[in-house]
């Protein structure tokens, strides 16, 4: 029966692949690392001001050189998380802002570390292969409250739908 995440990536034309998932085969996860509250409070305060024509700060956006100092992730978030993946196997680097890390991992060191099984899935449109799990994740409990997001395989990517596939432009092409 097909329910839950499976609905989801039959909705978008996204179906189980004949190939399976070799466990050899590269993924790469996304994880947003979690902030202290002030740090959100202060970054809607500020988002408000700069938004405010009424405001002394209207106008004064923030370049991409001040986001890490204005959205640091909590302290340890990226320690903690980077240790869980990298135990796991993967390669980790610093991403965004300071506050997102990216794991680079096998299949196997995916399924080891969030406790999923990954799975091949092919567009029925465009014919692309992909590596999604069709399980919830979840990070160990030591780790709530550090990573707010796991990120890479359990979105469906949108694709053109049958009703538009004549037009041969693909809805959401990286």
């Amino acid at each position: 029966a097909c329910d839950g995440n499976c609905a989801i990536a039959a909705a978008f034309d996204w179906h189980a692949d004949a190939q399976t998932a070799q466990q050899e085969e590269r993924v790469e996860l996304t994880l947003a690392l979690s902030h202290d509250e002030s740090v959100k409070r202060a970054l809607a305060e500020r988002l408000l001001r700069v938004s405010d024509p009424e405001s002394e700060s209207y106008g004064q956006h923030a370049s991409r050189s001040q986001l890490p100092d204005l959205v640091p992730p909590k302290q340890r978030a990226a320690e903690l998380a980077t240790a869980w993946a990298a135990n796991a196997g993967a390669t980790v680097v610093p991403a965004g802002s300071g506050d997102m890390l990216v794991a680079r991992l096998t299949v196997a060191q995916a399924e080891t570390l969030l406790g999923i099984r990954v799975t091949a899935h092919r567009h029925a449109i465009t014919g692309e292969r992909i590596l999604r799990t069709l399980d919830d994740l979840s990070v160990p409990n030591d780790l709530r409250g550090h990573v707010d997001l796991v990120h890479g395989l359990s979105t469906w990517p949108l694709r053109g739908k049958r009703s538009d596939a004549h037009d041969s432009v693909a809805i959401g092409s990286p």
